[in-house]
């Protein structure tokens, strides 16, 4: 699965970027051959890169994140609310994992162009909503008195 995941973002960012730099930097009696070469090269990249780089970055980052959040769950929490945390971030974190496939799924199928713009805009919301919730009064008062 993440070698898929790499890969499409790898094509659905490299093609657009690298036929924009061509457009922009090749004369127009030669564009066709500077496009060619930049898609082969990004193909290139698609095959190598996600089997030698991509599954060893999402290992590496599994490995910082999956025993530290089920802690940091645990020290946010309230006294005496530690498990009810922990089970509510685990949920939240498990319903990922079996809604996000076959939405994915669906979307890919039916609006394939959709699925990484619809996948950006997700994250960007939820890196916004974070942020909004760091912010907020509340979060602010209880950071302060502990």
């Amino acid at each position: 699965m993440p070698i898929a995941l790499t890969s499409g973002f790898a094509a659905g960012s490299g093609h657009p970027v690298g036929t924009a730099l061509v457009a922009a930097a090749v004369p127009p009696d030669q564009r066709r051959v500077g496009i060619a070469i930049t898609r082969a090269a990004i193909n290139a990249g698609i095959v190598i890169g996600p089997p030698l780089g991509a599954v060893a970055v999402i290992t590496f980052g599994e490995m910082l994140y999956k025993p530290t959040s089920p802690v940091f769950a645990a020290e946010s929490a309230p006294e005496g609310m530690e498990g009810r945390y922990q089970s509510l971030y685990s949920g939240a974190s498990m319903s990922g994992m079996v809604f996000s496939p076959p939405i994915a799924g669906l979307t890919f199928q039916y609006a394939p162009d959709l699925l990484w713009p619809l996948c950006c805009a997700l994250a960007l919301a939820a890196a916004a909503a974070l942020a909004l919730i760091a912010r907020s009064p509340a979060r602010v008062a209880v950071a302060e008195s502990g």
